[in-house]
């Protein structure tokens, strides 16, 4: 009877297989991976970014690409490319592999609310539940009534916190004096009434929130190692990276400038300017700890040894889409359950973010509703995902049965009309072209 059984799985496992198309090698200029049958325009896309000299309608010249992506669509990898070099300014110049780690800012975001679906999987909590049910100090000034998910979809006005030192978010610092800052700090709005964008402070107030959901009292960072990236293949997600770490800091590429931004965007321009105003909610918001504000800080040892994890994660484009693939093929994963991704994926907020000054859609888990881009040719209102600062960006498309990562260390804020990174651009608009006309193989999830 075991025989048997072993044997039916062995046969269902080859089927399914089959059903994937087949990954040919690609090793070309510099670009190396696997692109499966029928989605070699989208190689071609990569590849064009990677070597050659683009003239975009701005008239400014796309900077060559360094970085990887990684596609699933209908459970299948069917994309694994990379290109560029670690690091441009050492000699010998080594080349990015498929192992390179890239910080991918803000994309950490989407990490987080995969951390905490997973814990409302496990009924840890409930969404609507409040924060000091569990963590009884956070109550105060006004914060007794603020639930989960309006923390996680940006609405309960915690986007800063008074000032502090980088030191303080070192993995030995125990965080003491964060927790005590979150705890006096004030909610800058009535929470749920007003949306606005919470670039650092939702990281640490997630890592300490993790600690008192949890049975085990483990901090996001501790959760998320143990029970999230052992359950994903190939998954590698760091948080921070000790100095004495040697083999991870030769992995990390080195972060530089590419494309500057579209600097005829008038929102553009007030949010730049807000941003140099000391009094601002947006300096307030994007400068604290002021260590943020050294250039290229993630490429020196020591901001990599800090943990702030809403801006601050080293990992791959493989681990990106291989998450996001799991968020959508929970049966498959065995790992996420089904009601907690899409309940958790429900829209809550489509309107202007008081702190980025754009229309913005959060979800009940704190990612955003939809494509990431202006005028995207394609509904993608299933969509949910969180892009990053140089157009790092992870989503999943659950109607399409897309799971995508993109990472690259080439710092480029935009070069179209919305200061979309046009590299991100042309990598989605042509997976989409492609998966529009794909009929090859079915979809039985």
């Amino acid at each position: 009877m075991i025989k048997s059984v072993f044997i039916f799985f062995l046969m269902m496992t080859t089927i399914w297989t089959r059903k994937c198309p087949n990954l040919k090698s690609v090793d070309e200029d510099g670009v190396r991976g696997m692109i499966a049958h029928g989605y070699e325009p989208l190689a071609q896309v990569f590849y064009d970014n990677c070597v050659k000299n683009i003239t975009l309608n701005s008239g400014l010249l796309n900077t060559k690409e360094n970085g990887q992506v990684a596609v699933y669509h209908k459970r299948c990898l069917i994309s694994h490319l990379w290109c560029g070099v670690i690091n441009p300014l050492e000699q010998p110049q080594r080349p990015i592999s498929a192992n390179t780690l890239f910080n991918v800012y803000s994309v950490s975001k989407g990490v987080i609310s995969a951390g905490f679906t997973l814990m409302e999987g496990r009924k840890y909590f409930n969404w609507d539940d409040k924060i000091s049910k569990y963590w009884p100090a956070f109550k105060f000034n006004g914060k007794e009534n603020i639930t989960i998910s309006q923390f996680l979809a940006n609405s309960a006005g915690l986007s800063v916190l008074p000032l502090f030192s980088i030191n303080d978010t070192r993995p030995d610092s125990n965080f003491t004096l964060i927790e005590s800052l979150i705890q006096q700090q004030a909610p800058l709005w009535t929470p749920g009434t007003i949306y606005g964008y919470s670039p650092l402070v939702k990281g640490w107030i997630a890592l300490l929130l993790s600690k008192y959901v949890d049975p085990h009292r483990r901090n996001l960072v501790d959760f998320i190692n143990q029970e999230l990236t052992p359950k994903l293949p190939y998954a590698e997600f760091y948080f921070s990276v000790l100095p004495n770490q040697t083999a991870l800091q030769n992995r990390l590429a080195f972060v530089r400038q590419g494309l500057p931004p579209n600097f005829s965007d008038p929102t553009f321009l007030l949010f730049a300017s807000l941003l140099q105003n000391p009094s601002s909610i947006q300096f307030r918001a994007f400068s604290n700890p002021p260590e943020v504000l050294i250039p290229n800080l993630v490429n020196t040892v020591n901001g990599r040894n800090s943990i702030a994890p809403a801006t601050l994660l080293y990992t791959n484009a493989l681990s990106l889409a291989n998450l996001y693939d799991a968020l959508i093929s929970p049966t498959r994963k065995n790992l996420f359950k089904r009601s907690s991704v899409f309940e958790g994926a429900h829209l809550v907020h489509n309107c202007t973010d008081l702190v980025l000054l754009t229309n913005t859609t959060y979800t009940v888990n704190g990612l955003n509703k939809g494509i990431a881009f202006d005028n995207f040719p394609y509904d993608t209102t299933s969509v949910f995902g969180h892009p990053g600062t140089a157009g790092n960006y992870a989503f999943a498309d659950p109607d399409r049965r897309i799971a995508f990562g993109y990472v690259t260390a080439v710092n480029s804020a935009g070069s179209s009309s919305d200061n979309t990174p046009y590299n991100t651009f042309s990598l989605v608009k042509t997976l989409y072209d492609l998966v529009e006309h794909d009929e090859d193989y079915d979809d039985d999830d």
